[in-house]
């Protein structure tokens, strides 16, 4: 799922799930804007021809993990660091862990986190609704908020929004984004009709809808009608973004919107502690959970453990190389 309302306006940063960080001096796009996201393909200057590098990976058949580095996909004038790592948690409860380490060069950039939905969102606060903090055309902002509920289904199976007709999948699907990372996070809902392609708020050039330009315009399948935008609400040079996303499936006689789904629906995410080297968190779900460790500072690692009635099943380190897949996971 990304943002975009066809293959020409969807491929700048915005339209994409990545981090933007907005340095008011910077001018990314050719005519002047600046999105705050990564490094144009051409122009002046330049791209570096090495935009990111993969400095771990595994492949096993419990999960998958990589991490990249991707400083330099990024100007070098407000990125100084930058790693992201990526764990696909198989076994149930399945879900997604996205852990972002991010330094800038000045702690005044605005940095935010995206990940583009379907349909509009609903945004909690532990178990209750959020408070919000602002709002305006297309969007909404909320205080404190850590967690996030979207569905790919609405009453009208989506017809418009899906640009090929009704789905002809047999069922639907629905996610919980929970932030762990940064805590107390403003999470901001943005989108809607003229408000779906939306550029980076903090720039007066991009603060804006951009409409169809390729003649493509809602024939993609793909596209979404909300973004996420997770921000910091302390300045540092140095901020984390950690995100756990759990997917569900939905049949079609028991779809739900995002504001009939509840929370214990999902996977339940706790015991979670932060302390200088590591953040560590539990994911369960009935009697099975992962317990995963992942370090803040120093080489990007970390470990995770199954449980399975309070007991280990197996523990493993992540890798910190580029490993062979695991021959059972490859089948």
């Amino acid at each position: 799922m990304r943002g975009g309302t066809d293959r020409y306006s969807g491929i700048a940063s915005p339209h994409m799930n990545t981090v933007l960080v907005y340095n008011p001096n910077e001018k990314v796009a050719r005519d002047g804007r600046n999105h705050g996201g990564t490094l144009p393909g051409a122009g002046s200057p330049p791209a570096p021809a090495e935009r990111g590098t993969a400095i771990a990976y595994e492949n096993r058949p419990e999960y998958t993990y990589a991490c990249g580095d991707l400083a330099k996909a990024y100007s070098d004038s407000k990125v100084a660091n930058y790693t992201r790592q990526f764990l696909y948690l198989r076994a149930e409860p399945e879900c997604f862990v996205v852990y972002d380490r991010l330094e800038s060069t000045k702690a005044e950039f605005p940095r935010m986190w995206l990940l583009h939905v379907m349909n509009e969102p609903v945004v909690y606060a532990g178990d209750r609704a959020a408070r919000r903090s602002d709002s305006g055309e297309g969007f909404t902002a909320f205080a404190e908020a850590d967690r996030v509920v979207a569905s790919t289904f609405t009453p009208d199976n989506n017809p418009e929004k899906n640009g090929r007709g009704a789905f002809a999948s047999s069922g639907f699907g629905a996610l919980m984004c929970r932030t762990l990372l940064p805590e107390r996070a403003r999470i901001t809902a943005r989108g809607g009709p003229d408000h779906d392609n939306w550029g980076c708020p903090y720039d007066p050039k991009d603060n804006r809808n951009f409409g169809p330009q390729g003649g493509e315009g809602s024939a993609l399948i793909d596209r979404s009608w909300y973004r996420l935008e997770v921000e910091p609400t302390e300045k540092s040079r140095a901020t984390e973004f950690l995100h756990v996303l759990s997917p569900i499936l939905m049949p079609r006689s028991d779809a739900r919107t995002a504001a009939q789904l509840k929370l214990a629906d999902f996977p339940a995410v706790t015991e979670q502690e932060v302390t200088a080297e590591a953040v560590s968190f539990r994911i369960e779900q009935g009697n099975v959970a992962w317990r995963v460790s992942l370090r803040r500072t120093g080489e990007p690692g970390g470990s995770i453990e199954r449980l399975k009635d309070d007991e280990s099943t197996g523990r493993w380190d992540l890798a910190t190389e580029i490993r062979a897949n695991d021959s059972a996971a490859a089948q």
